[in-house]
């Protein structure tokens, strides 16, 4: 897949060229650099640096793609794309790519929390995408590392029906079999209303726990 995404954008080859522009752009960070891409291949990793121009102004985004379970393509950007998240044009590009492939409802993994940790263009952007643009959201860090509340946490990620699954970190067992049953008590339909009112179907995340 990776491969098929590079006629549409200008492919990097020069190291000092690629971390020159990388810098350049918002949100410059290591793991956009030449030389972690490099790092990632050694563990089976592809690195491919792409970048485009828009109206908004150019994007780039180092991608990491690995061949998961012999029948999908993993694309990883850690730390990207790089771009100036203010211009709407720029901002779309990812999924307009997508979806110029044919690639139809991507699955999309994300930092997804209440307080906006780690989201790039922020809260209001990702909800915004979330209800309008047609991908599959798994949600990333909605623990925001410990700074909101399990409740709090999963309660605001459980109220956007179109996120599928959730990816969350714990500690021990305990910590996973709690978040666990929050998942499950707070994706549930609310109950009540009217007697002869449609009835949504509930929708539970799939979970994702690392315990460390």
């Amino acid at each position: 897949m990776a491969d098929a995404i590079q006629p549409m954008a200008k492919t990097w080859t020069d190291p000092a060229g690629w971390d020159s522009l990388a810098a350049s752009l918002p949100g410059a960070h290591l793991l956009q650099s030449w030389q972690w891409g490099e790092f990632k291949a050694r563990t089976g990793w592809r690195p491919r640096r792409l970048s485009w121009e828009t109206p908004g102004g150019p994007v780039a985004a180092q991608v990491l793609a690995r061949t998961a379970a012999r029948v999908a393509t993993v694309l990883y950007v850690p730390k990207g794309p790089l771009l100036a998240w203010d211009q709407p044009a720029a901002r779309t590009r990812a999924l307009d790519a997508l979806e110029a492939l044919g690639i139809d409802n991507p699955i999309v993994c994300c930092n997804i929390n209440k307080i906006g940790f780690r989201m790039c263009g922020g809260i209001e952007l990702y909800e915004k995408t979330i209800a309008t643009r047609r991908f599959r959201p798994i949600a990333m860090s909605v623990l925001a590392s410990g700074a909101i509340a399990p409740r709090e946490a999963i309660e605001y990620v459980c109220r956007h029906r179109q996120i599928e699954s959730i990816v969350f970190g714990a500690s021990s067992r305990a910590n996973i079999s709690h978040t666990k049953a929050l998942i499950d008590e707070l994706s549930r339909p609310p109950a009540g209303g009217a007697k002869d009112a449609p009835r949504e179907k509930p929708r539970r995340p799939a979970l994702a726990a690392a315990a460390g």
